[in-house]
């Protein structure tokens, strides 16, 4: 089974990005929850393995794993672990998302009803 949400947002400085967060469940074993990022190719590069940083509140910053550290399917491509943090994300205000990239690192500013689709998303039941 999988479950996704996929949102095209930009970031500060107005590069586009694909954002795909998803639930997958194979074989009843335990669900995978994952966000995946895709930049322009050619234009973007990301840094792996590096986690993503993600502040949720002055204060409060988590980390999610580099899924992709030993082989990315491309180098604008960014998939990152949300399994063991997804419980502890509060959708009361925006995100800001730290993606580190080979020659800098990018903040992409997550809205509250886009955090809420995800935890919707991480909420389902595998029935």
């Amino acid at each position: 089974m999988l479950s996704q949400s996929r949102q095209t947002l930009e970031d500060k400085a107005g590069n586009t990005w694909q954002v795909i967060f998803f639930k997958e469940i194979k074989n009843e074993k335990t669900p995978t929850i994952n966000l995946r990022l895709v930049g322009f190719p050619g234009a973007i590069a990301f840094a792996h393995p590096q986690d993503l940083k993600i502040k949720i509140r002055s204060g409060m910053t988590l980390t999610a794993q580099d899924i992709f550290a030993e082989q990315s399917p491309s180098p604008n491509v960014g998939q990152y672990d949300f399994s063991k943090i997804v419980k502890r994300l509060e959708s009361n205000s925006f995100w800001e998302l730290e993606l580190p990239l080979v020659e800098r690192t990018v903040e992409l500013r997550i809205p509250y009803f886009v955090i809420e689709e995800w935890q919707t998303i991480a909420a389902t039941d595998s029935n």
